[in-house]
């Protein structure tokens, strides 16, 4: 195997399974090659025929590359480097980022050889006699095909900084799969933004980035806006619950002007309360990170 750069219009698609879209379907795609390159090379053979890479070349012809970085393979190449892998990962001889990365580099390989494989297990007319590739790996390390494709993700879809600060400690897995529904140019534009910030905010984040772009949430301090109002959450909280726990305990019944006084108050407290927590599950829900 060997990367060289091949003039565009000298690449040939002749299977099926390798996908080549309409450009109106691909604009995200051509927005994030624009903006931080192209991070996986196309997989041709000896003669450039396409194996893998068929959306990517469809954005690099919109963007008017001449040449475009290719791994080129030769007979019988793949299958010994998709040996190869396999076995390293199983024993695994990778760990975290390194072994998302070898998934991703195995699943393509993989797709180019048995490219049936990227319709699903069985698909339509006759059945793939290979397994999907997520399903394959799964049986073989032993963990969920969810967890498979959710490695497989990060490493196709977050940006070199994101894994960078991932690698450094400054962001947890939980920040990384939130942060593949953006483009990789976004979320180089408010990483700094959410360093430090807890995972569970990540939703309600991602969320306002799709509502007011990134510029406008990258200029704002998540990370001190969560403790303004970790803080009083902690504080009003703890002292209300100690009065409501005393008012129970020594069976104190407020009634007349007493009641008129303090049950407006509370009955505000439940309303907001409600709508908090009913505005931070809708958040999350409306956040579609990880689709199946």
């Amino acid at each position: 195997m060997k990367q060289i750069n091949i003039p565009i219009d000298r690449i040939r698609i002749k299977s099926k399974f390798v996908r080549t879209l309409p450009g109106y379907k691909v604009q995200d795609l051509v927005r994030s090659i624009r903006a931080v390159g192209l991070i996986h090379p196309l997989i041709v053979d000896s003669d450039f025929t396409l194996l893998c890479g068929g959306r990517r070349l469809t954005a690099l012809k919109i963007l008017e590359w001449k040449e475009v970085p290719c791994l080129v393979y030769e007979d019988g190449e793949m299958k010994r480097e998709l040996i190869t892998l396999e076995e390293n990962i199983v024993r695994r001889d990778y760990v975290d980022l390194e072994l998302e990365e070898v998934l991703a580099k195995r699943k393509r390989i993989y797709q180019a050889l048995y490219p049936e494989t990227r319709r699903g297990y069985g698909g339509k007319g006759k059945p793939s006699e290979k397994k999907k590739f997520s399903l394959e790996m799964s049986e073989k390390m032993g963990v969920s095909v969810g967890k498979i494709d959710t490695m497989i993700r990060r490493a196709e879809l977050n940006s070199k900084k994101v894994k960078k600060a991932r690698l450094d400690g400054q962001l947890s897995d939980q920040h990384a799969n939130y942060l593949c529904s953006l483009s990789q140019e976004d979320q180089n534009k408010i990483l700094d933004a959410v360093k430090g910030v807890p995972g569970s905010m990540m939703p309600s984040i991602i969320k306002d980035v799709k509502r007011r772009g990134a510029d406008a949430v990258a200029a704002t301090d998540h990370s001190a806006q969560y403790r303004k109002i970790l803080g009083l959450i902690k504080k009003s909280s703890s002292t209300l619950d100690r009065q409501l726990r005393k008012s129970l305990k020594e069976n104190i019944v407020y009634s007349g002007k007493e009641w008129d006084a303090v049950s407006p108050l509370l009955y505000r407290v439940q309303r907001n309360l409600k709508a908090f927590l009913e505005n931070q599950k809708q958040v999350r829900n409306d956040v579609d990170v990880l689709p199946s």
